[in-house]
């Protein structure tokens, strides 16, 4: 039998967007106190997001290959962008959106080459070119960008820094966890009995041959 990579099965485990991201949402609200809104929150349709784009007057400059990038990402898409968070400050109304790149434990980044590769449009160019979102029936204006992934050289867990009008903050996802080592944010506890049965259910397939319930667990392939 072969060896089963356990690391890096650990990670690609992490990394799965539906478990990983809702780990990592329910992390960021705790330590900012804020509120977890992925699911209330739309999006422009594209065209609209692109046709704010056009009239940025602070993506000028240094910022215009960023602007060129992120034209060419929102030409290529029809539907509306899904986040990987949108999260809202109740104190002061602010909203703020972000992406992560959980299964960063194959890399690690450099937060300073991050910020520069940002601006130049390499990361989420059609992300940060979102300035409202569609909140509870209103449009509402996008206060800041979360970028969440594992960090090298980043001593204090982040790294802030302004792209235009918006505030950018880049998280080390290792440093928010451990920062919630001493008590799980309210529903990470569920995720987690939730993945241990998954592992009894592949268990019990292998050793006695009885798999886990599927709607199409009846149909044959083909």
């Amino acid at each position: 039998m072969p060896h089963i990579p356990v690391e890096p099965f650990a990670w690609w485990i992490f990394g799965y967007q539906k478990f990983s991201e809702s780990v990592i949402r329910a992390c960021i609200c705790r330590d900012k106190g804020w509120q977890d809104i992925t699911r209330e929150v739309r999006t422009k349709p594209p065209t609209e997001i692109k046709a704010t784009v056009e009239t940025r007057q602070d993506w000028g400059g240094d910022l215009e290959s960023l602007q060129k990038q992120a034209r060419k990402a929102l030409d290529a898409r029809s539907r509306r962008l899904a986040l990987d968070a949108a999260l809202h400050d109740e104190h002061t109304g602010r909203i703020f959106i972000g992406e992560f790149k959980s299964w960063g434990g194959f890399q690690v980044y450099d937060p300073k080459v991050l910020a520069e590769e940002m601006g130049k449009g390499k990361w989420f160019p059609d992300r940060l070119a979102i300035d409202t979102v569609e909140y509870k029936g209103q449009d509402r204006a996008v206060s800041g960008f979360i970028f969440a992934t594992n960090l090298k050289n980043c001593a204090s867990g982040s790294y802030e820094f302004p792209l235009g009008h918006l505030r950018v903050e880049i998280l080390d996802i290792r440093s928010l966890l451990q920062k919630n080592r001493d008590g799980l944010p309210e529903g990470v506890t569920d995720v987690l009995s939730n993945l241990k049965e998954a592992v009894k259910k592949v268990e019990r397939y292998v050793e006695k041959g009885e798999p886990p319930s599927s709607p199409n667990r009846d149909r044959c392939p083909g």
